[in-house]
């Protein structure tokens, strides 16, 4: 794994969790129909409140996990926010730690680096204006978002490697065209 500059004083053990917790953090869409998960328009707010679940499921799901106290945190707050409108608990700043503030920063990143059902993938002007309006906001950390704009050729490039690898799993496993 890469080494960023400016570490946020994690532990080794922190790491590890967070690394799994961020392979994780996803495990609950598996119960969001993929009608809501693909569609290539808006969500209705019956859709919405469907796929803001999946985090609550996240959390059920790992919670249930003896020693994956952690894991189960860093996962399932991602769409937790700064300003307490996040989901599912509405935690505020003090309350989400720095392994889930990373989590939702990673999340963001990702998504706005992808091509969407509903939108492509934007340019890197865009997702860091992007990534800025939501530490105005108070959604994201801006001590993380700051790490990543400072090392963004680093994670962008990482982040591809490990889509293309990834992609190429499930090409040989499921014979993909």
């Amino acid at each position: 794994m890469p080494q960023y500059s400016g570490g946020f004083g994690l532990t080794a053990s922190e790491c590890r969790a967070l690394e799994l917790a961020g392979n994780l953090h996803d495990i609950g869409k598996l119960v969001v129909p993929d009608s809501i998960l693909c569609k290539p328009g808006k969500l209705t707010d019956e859709e919405y409140a469907v796929m803001r679940q999946h985090t609550f499921v996240t959390y059920s799901v790992l919670n249930s996990v003896h020693g994956f106290e952690h894991i189960t945190e860093f996962a399932s707050f991602h769409h937790e926010q700064l300003n307490g409108n996040g989901y599912p608990f509405h935690l505020g700043e003090r309350q989400i730690s720095t392994g889930a503030r990373i989590i939702a920063v990673a999340d963001v990143f990702t998504a706005l680096n992808e091509d969407r059902p509903y939108r492509g993938r934007m340019s890197r002007i865009d997702v860091t204006a992007t990534l800025q309006e939501f530490v105005s906001r108070n959604h994201l950390d801006g001590k993380i978002i700051n790490l990543l704009q400072n090392n963004y050729d680093l994670v962008h490039k990482e982040m591809l490697e490990k889509q293309a690898v990834i992609l190429n799993y499930y090409h040989e496993q499921f014979n993909l065209i």
